[in-house]
């Protein structure tokens, strides 16, 4: 963890509704770090050339450095002050959060930035619904394939009955780890398992419990428990040392989880200012449902609503929300 304790506070230079600027206001707050806020009037502030020479917002100036482009800021902030994370561990999640970044960031908002429109002129409506639509048309099938509750991934969902010790196990490992899993019940009568018929798919053996995660569906308690030792191995509850883990497996029943639950990322970031911008330009968002539902959940959360352009210094008070 980066020591922050002697450090000055960031200085974000920005605008209140520059999508770019909002980005990093939300990474600010995900990270829960303190920072200052500079607004950039970008059509009158000669002086902040000297900031950057390309007089875009938004900039920091963070540990005695000067930072611009939005991602350039979130991934230094990731990697000198990694939690919460805003990466995922996994390489491939990883890959998915850093192509909806780029799809955002390098396809779609760049076409609304105000010195486009101010060449587009009277047009300037029409430009960025055909390029909001057009990128937004590429990004809803990427998220219906790798969204959960959030752009990328889903919480473990678990197949079990309250009274089952074995279900017990998994839920005090995911207790352990501060988890977020979906629960879903499975009677059990007079010993003998009711089950439904979606439960049959989930688990042809019929007995709890059962828990999807990462795309696959595993059953057997420890094997579901060692699966998430394997895959999320910090931190680490099974000692390093081979003989001590003996020791742990034979006195416990219970293998605690290093998973980490899947949480809003960079992805997240940089979908909810873009669709602002699609609001804003008057895009008919009932196009795009899974994009749409992504932004409703992710504007509920408290970082979100503090970096809303509607709260920052230089909102103007007709905005202020």
């Amino acid at each position: 963890m980066h020591d922050m304790a002697t450090q000055a506070k960031p200085v974000l230079y920005g605008y209140f509704r520059s999508s770019c600027s909002w980005r990093v206001r939300i990474a600010f707050a995900l990270k829960g770090i303190e920072y200052e806020q500079k607004p950039i009037n970008l059509i009158k502030d000669d002086e902040f050339k000297k900031v950057n020479p390309m007089q875009q917002v938004p900039a920091v100036t963070i540990d005695g450095i000067t930072l611009s482009q939005s991602l350039a800021i979130i991934q230094y902030i990731e990697e000198t002050r990694p939690e919460p994370r805003l990466l995922p561990a996994d390489p491939k999640q990883r890959a998915h959060v850093r192509i909806i970044c780029d799809i955002i960031a390098s396809g779609i908002q760049p076409l609304q930035n105000l010195y486009v429109l101010q060449k587009i002129g009277e047009e300037k409506v029409q430009w960025a619904q055909h390029f909001i639509n057009r990128g937004f048309d590429a990004l809803e099938p990427i998220l219906k394939q790798t969204a959960g509750k959030y752009c990328v991934g889903d919480e473990p969902v678990l197949y079990g009955y309250f009274r089952s010790s074995c279900s017990w196990r998994v839920r005090i490992a995911f207790a352990l780890k501060g988890i977020e899993y979906e629960q879903k019940t499975i009677h059990l009568i007079k010993d003998m398992l009711q089950v439904t018929d979606e439960f049959k798919k989930v688990n042809p053996m019929q007995q709890v419990p059962a828990v999807t995660i990462d795309g696959i569906t595993l059953s057997q308690s420890l094997a579901i428990i060692q699966y998430i030792e394997e895959t999320r191995p910090e931190p680490r509850l099974l000692p390093a040392d081979p003989k001590q883990r003996a020791h742990v497996r034979i006195i416990c029943d219970i293998i605690a989880s290093g998973i980490q639950p899947l949480q809003i990322s960079m992805a997240d970031i940089c979908l909810v200012p873009q669709v602002f911008n699609a609001e804003r330009f008057k895009v008919d968002m009932s196009k795009f449902p899974t994009i749409r539902r992504l932004n409703q959940t992710l504007t509920e959360i408290d970082a979100f609503k503090v970096s809303h352009p509607s709260r920052q210094p230089d909102t103007p008070d007709d905005l202020w929300a």
